[in-house]
């Protein structure tokens, strides 16, 4: 059967999220329409925008791009993490990494890659391949060191705050 199909009596307004810009291929469409794998049954959907590549030297990267500083929706950096984890096994890979635009391209904003500002000619580079390594540790490894390092920093300011000098 081709097109729409009738839903069910019974069956509740479907929950899959509809794509707001009008795009999307015919079967993405069809995808987000079909009851019988809503997004409440738990299905659910995602691209990742790009698998960088520099042919020559085999080195590659997974980049999800969000414009106007937007983050990654839950469901997105679940799915991302698991193929993240997966992709580290190769020494060629990279990592996964959060490209946020203030705008919508690096020509009219400022420029996040993996929530630290980076300028245009730094960018350049790391699309290159160029950066330091430590540029390439994957954006979800580095958001969990981060709250780690938060959380030793609160200890530390609670302890500080904690202990009193000796009366002189």
């Amino acid at each position: 059967m081709y097109g729409p199909e009738p839903r069910p009596r019974g069956v509740e307004a479907e929950m899959t999220q509809q794509c707001r810009d009008g795009t999307g291929t015919e079967f993405s469409q069809w995808l987000r329409r079909k009851h019988e794998i809503d997004s409440s049954l738990g299905y659910v959907a995602t691209n990742l925008d790009y698998i960088w590549s520099n042919h020559g030297t085999g080195l590659y990267m997974a980049i999800e791009e969000k414009r106007y500083m937007h983050d990654m929706k839950p469901y997105q950096a679940s799915v991302f993490r698991k193929i993240d984890k997966v992709l580290k096994k190769d020494p060629q890979y990279h990592g996964f990494h959060l490209v946020q635009f203030e705008e919508t391209s690096p020509s009219d904003g400022e420029i996040q890659v993996d929530k630290e500002f980076i300028d245009y000619e730094n960018f350049l580079r790391f699309l290159r391949f160029e950066s330091p390594n430590e540029t390439y540790v994957s954006y979800f490894d580095k958001i969990r060191m981060r709250r780690l390092q938060e959380t030793r920093f609160r200890q530390a300011v609670y302890v500080a705050n904690r202990v009193q000098l000796p009366e002189t």
